[in-house]
């Protein structure tokens, strides 16, 4: 995100090692770290006496909070000093965090403190939340006011990630000469849909046996889907690269047809999209997204648009849109050419910038 007009930013982070200072300086900001502890309950005192002395020595206009705990939970704790001197906080609400579950210890443990999270997100001046589905969420949940909570997409750097050709390096190291590849980057959870995509596969390969389908990422859950592709008889359809360096991201985004990731609502757990910041990266690089219908999703693949939204939870409708996909890649392509330009219009990271500025604009001093 490049700076703004009229607009300084401090950022008060945690110091965990060395690299963060190295990764501090190539910001436009000043990044000012502290020791905390590890834990995010343990944290909020300390970073509560450290944001308190940061925001009146630096006269800050306004905090805002990427997360309600430890961030937001300080920012309750330092209410009374900060207030007085006009300095209203907002918190950022991406999803799972706004609800709780009993589903194990920790979470248990976490959902003891509801009651803070309830007073963090009321006591805000206002709750910046990344989908409609998260908003209705923090209100539902939280019992926040509906005139307090925004909705603020997600963004994505389109110089960063933009169309190019399939690098020809990646093409040699995997075989992919005379392939069609649909690409799935994510952590292997089992609500992701990864193991739908493979039960897919199953009638997409009888049709298009030159189709691959390549998954990037690592996780705990991919024991359970190699043994899905051995089942299945999909060996040489299925590809698990394991985790991709950062750098080289994009080139695995234009290596593809088309981005896939059927994430399903667990709301027992809970687990589910808040929104999906990797369709956004797929769609700057000018690739459609196949996605599941389903929490924060569609807002950010707009159906028959830049992608196709389906019921994730179902394998033939699945493999019905990756069959079309396949037989019309002038289609494919206008989606993924509409996926780019929507970007550029309105979910890059100073638009996400730019309605947090305008969501706080009336509430700060200048």
């Amino acid at each position: 995100m490049a700076s703004m007009p009229g607009v300084e930013v401090r950022v008060l982070a945690p110091l965990r090692a060395a690299s963060d200072l190295e990764y501090d300086r190539h910001g436009w900001f000043t990044t000012v770290r502290r020791r905390l502890p590890l834990t995010a309950t343990r944290s909020i005192l300390p970073l509560a006496i450290q944001e308190t002395r940061e925001a009146l020595a630096w006269r800050a206009s306004a905090i805002l909070n990427t997360l309600w705990q430890p961030d937001g939970a300080a920012s309750l704790m330092s209410l009374g000093f900060l207030a007085p001197a006009g300095v209203p906080y907002f918190v950022l609400a991406h999803g799972v965090e706004v609800i709780e579950s009993h589903a194990t210890l920790r979470k248990r443990l976490r959902a003891s403190l509801v009651s803070v999270k309830k007073a963090v997100l009321r006591n805000a001046r206002g709750v910046f939340s990344v989908s409609h589905f998260t908003r209705d969420l923090v209100i539902r949940e939280c019992g926040v006011a509906p005139d307090r909570v925004r909705v603020v997409f997600n963004g994505v750097d389109p110089e960063r990630f933009r169309p190019g050709p399939a690098p020809a390096d990646l093409i040699a190291r995997y075989g992919l000469a005379g392939r069609r590849v649909f690409l799935t980057v994510t952590r292997f959870d089992d609500y992701k849909g990864v193991d739908r995509t493979i039960g897919a596969l199953r009638y997409v390969v009888a049709r298009h046996p030159d189709v691959l389908y390549m998954i990037c990422g690592e996780g705990q859950d991919r024991p359970r889907l190699e043994a899905l592709v051995h089942r299945f008889g999909l060996g040489g359809h299925v590809l698990f690269t394991g985790a991709v360096a950062p750098e080289r991201l994009v080139d695995f985004y234009n290596l593809s047809e088309c981005f896939v990731l059927l994430s399903r609502e667990d709301m027992v757990t809970p687990n589910f999209e808040g929104f999906g910041l990797v369709y956004l990266e797929a769609a700057a690089c000018g690739r459609p997204s196949l996605a599941g219908r389903s929490g924060g999703i569609p807002d950010a693949v707009e159906d028959g648009v830049t992608g196709w939204l389906v019921d994730p939870s179902s394998e033939h409708e699945i493999a019905r849109v990756m069959i079309d996909c396949l037989r019309r890649p002038d289609e494919v392509a206008r989606r993924g050419a509409a996926a780019r330009q929507r970007v550029l219009g309105g979910f890059t990271w100073n638009h996400m910038a730019q309605r947090v500025m305008d969501g706080m604009a009336r509430h700060v001093r200048h």
